[in-house]
């Protein structure tokens, strides 16, 4: 590839050249993208399980009972 610079099989989906400065460039921003992707996964998996939480905490402070959070955990609040 004569001029590295300047890739032209980006818009053909070929492999590219490891020493072509674009096609590094846009491997790296596929893996952040990638990366991005799974930490947005990951925050909305803890989101979901911050308010199963919460929930369970209200019912156990208006029944004052006793309630699993699917943790295996069960907690009991003394009133």
């Amino acid at each position: 590839m004569g001029d590295s610079a300047r890739c032209l099989d980006h818009d053909h989906g070929r492999d590219h050249y490891s020493d072509c400065p674009n096609c590094e460039l846009k491997a790296e921003n596929n893996a952040l993208r990638r990366e991005s992707r799974e930490r947005e996964q990951d925050l909305a998996r803890l989101e979901r399980r911050v308010e199963a939480l919460e929930r369970a905490v209200e019912r156990l402070e208006a029944d004052g009972g006793v309630v699993a959070d699917g943790s295996g955990v069960e907690v009991a609040i003394d009133g």
